[in-house]
């Protein structure tokens, strides 16, 4: 089970959408426990556009410090689970 609190964003021309995702946590159901989540420290924020947009959004947010990557908030929580127990 994840969960998290995310809110949506659109710009002016309706062209380009964005979220962002913040107290993440995830709880397992195997050995369920109900005091139990793992929480996490990451703010995600996901723009959404059209391809041929790509290079425009990028350099708009060139003087912005950002890391690029795919995330997966389902296989972070699985991973970060699996840690906790090793």
């Amino acid at each position: 089970m994840i969960n998290y609190h995310r809110i949506y964003l659109i710009s002016s021309n309706k062209l380009i959408r964005a979220t962002i995702d913040y107290e993440i946590k995830s709880k397992r159901f195997l050995n369920f426990k109900n005091d139990f989540f793992c929480n996490f420290k990451d703010v995600i924020l996901e723009f959404k556009y059209e391809p041929d947009l790509d290079w425009s959004v990028r350099n708009m947010l060139d003087n912005i410090k950002v890391r690029y990557a795919k995330n997966s908030k389902y296989i972070k929580c699985a991973l970060d689970y699996a840690e906790s127990f090793s």
